[in-house]
């Protein structure tokens, strides 16, 4: 093993008991919430899920040199947490919380925004429409494509500090939605049928909107692999990740201009295709700063701990400079 490489892997932390207890967690207060996952979706998505997760971390921890296994390692660990992340939100939304929207919408007023102006303004703009269409999806493959670029350049400690503001952003995230769930601002303020559809919105009566009312009504117990498992409005998660992905393309200098346009095309299709309010990326952003902040903290701990010389290592040392002597006088 190089020194080189030796020495990225060593300062990699040791993630994955943080993240099983996440899981778990989630897991847990899932079924005490009454839910229980379809037997076929179970072995479809959730088995290959932690199956890959164990084969992905013994290959990491067997071949700590090769990048490909750090890519797949750290790809099945914010896999994992999305999977927890959705458990928990499904578990959060039994709580029955007081709908929010009444606040958000105001908030959104006081500085001017109208969504519907913003909503017939993109309607009529089929081309925008069809761009903020794939920001909105990039959602999915943006992360795992980070993780390979920061993977195969070695920048392991990146891929770490991601991983960690990830985990922090998805906690933070549910336990705000737990206090204050939203809709959508057309769900809130009763807009017709008609005019949804001439806007091109999604209605309550579908997505994740009807999926959060069913579980807030008692209609959901059983969950299947084709729900609508993005029930989170406030804070937007979609928002949180844009940010968060910004923070972590910015170590690959020759991706800052393209990740900052897709993720910022990203944060404005929240407003029409995630459904959310203005306030739900404002708070995104208040979540995002408290994530990058939490994983800085964490990293400047490691990096401190990972300073200070173990006795194995002193002594290693006092044999390899310290005359015999001297050795038998300490």
């Amino acid at each position: 093993m190089a020194p080189r490489e030796t020495s990225l892997h060593n300062k990699r932390l040791h993630l994955w008991p943080f993240i099983a207890a996440y899981f778990i967690a989630s897991f847990t207060a899932f079924l005490l919430s009454g839910f229980r996952l379809a037997l076929h979706d179970t072995a479809l998505v959730l088995g290959p899920t932690i199956v890959g997760s164990v084969a992905a971390f013994s290959a990491a921890r067997r071949m700590p040199t090769l990048r490909l296994a750090i890519f797949l390692d750290t790809t099945f660990q914010y896999t994992i947490l999305g999977c927890a992340t959705a458990m928990f939100a499904f578990s959060a939304a039994t709580l029955n919380s007081p709908l929010f929207d009444e606040s958000v919408l105001n908030f959104d007023r006081s500085i001017g925004f109208d969504w519907y102006k913003f909503a017939r303004f993109i309607a009529d703009h089929p081309t925008l429409r069809t761009i903020l269409n794939f920001g909105y999806m990039s959602l999915f493959w943006q992360a795992p494509l980070l993780l390979a670029m920061l993977c195969f350049s070695k920048r392991y400690r990146e891929t770490d500090r991601f991983i960690i503001a990830n985990l922090i952003a998805m906690l933070v995230t549910v336990m705000i939605f737990a206090a204050c769930p939203v809709t959508t601002a057309w769900v809130h303020t009763g807009v017709s049928q008609a005019e949804l559809k001439a806007l091109h919105l999604q209605s309550g009566t579908g997505g994740w909107v009807r999926q959060l009312f069913d579980i807030r009504n008692g209609r959901t117990s059983l969950v299947s692999a084709h729900m609508d498992f993005g029930i989170i409005g406030f804070p937007s998660f979609h928002a949180i990740s844009a940010f968060l992905n910004i923070g972590a393309f910015w170590a690959l200098r020759r991706l800052r201009i393209i990740a900052v346009v897709l993720n910022g095309i990203m944060i404005v299709s929240t407003l029409i295709v995630g459904g959310h309010y203005l306030a739900d990326i404002t708070a995104a952003g208040l979540v995002t700063w408290i994530s990058i902040m939490g994983a800085r903290s964490i990293m400047a701990l490691s990096s401190r701990g990972q300073a200070r010389p173990s006795l194995s290592d002193a002594a290693h040392t006092l044999d390899a400079g310290t005359p015999v002597a001297a050795r038998a006088h300490f």
